[in-house]
């Protein structure tokens, strides 16, 4: 587990060092991001992710070990108010891909405006269309999946730009 040291970066001052480290990650990418944009009362939970992505109408939350129930709980609650993405980026800043043994993401989507609720995946990772550029967060990292809507083949994963900017990150000295 990691020591949570509060870190001041970008002009804001981060909870923990990891959190810090997301920033320079989305900072590296020309990522926007709005770090702890709005606390939510989600019925008897109180929550307040770690990062909204404006681009991708996303929430992340950072977390340095796996979720507990109560915190993939609020995920999954704010999946459900906010009709918008939730995921969970834990235990560290990957080296290559943003899922391995190592790191693991799970993500709450809504499926469709009939569906009561969210489901559940793991293994998200960043990716990128190599056509165009367009960062997003998608299934094994597959820009495929991607809503540029560009008609891709392969499967990517192994974008430069987004292992640069975790290798960036990982070494980030505050």
């Amino acid at each position: 587990m990691h020591k949570v040291i509060q870190t001041h970066y970008d002009n804001h001052y981060f909870r923990s060092r990891i959190e810090a480290r997301w920033a320079v990650f989305f900072n590296t990418l020309g990522i926007d991001y709005e770090y702890e944009k709005e606390g939510f009362q989600l019925d008897n939970l109180c929550y307040l992710p770690d990062f909204y992505i404006p681009h991708l109408k996303c929430w992340i939350e950072i977390k340095g070990y796996a979720p507990t129930e109560e915190e993939t709980e609020k995920a999954h609650r704010l999946c459900i108010y906010t009709k918008q993405p939730v995921y969970i980026f834990y235990p560290d800043i990957p080296d290559v891909f943003g899922y391995s043994r190592t790191n693991s993401a799970e993500a709450f989507r809504l499926m469709g405006e009939d569906v009561d609720g969210p489901y559940w995946d793991n293994n998200h990772a960043w990716c990128e269309c190599p056509q165009c550029g367009f960062l997003g967060i998608e299934f094994e990292g597959t820009a495929d999946r991607l809503p540029c809507g560009h008609n891709i083949d392969a499967y990517p994963r192994n974008s430069r730009r987004i292992i640069n900017a975790y290798k960036i990150a990982k070494e980030a000295r505050f």
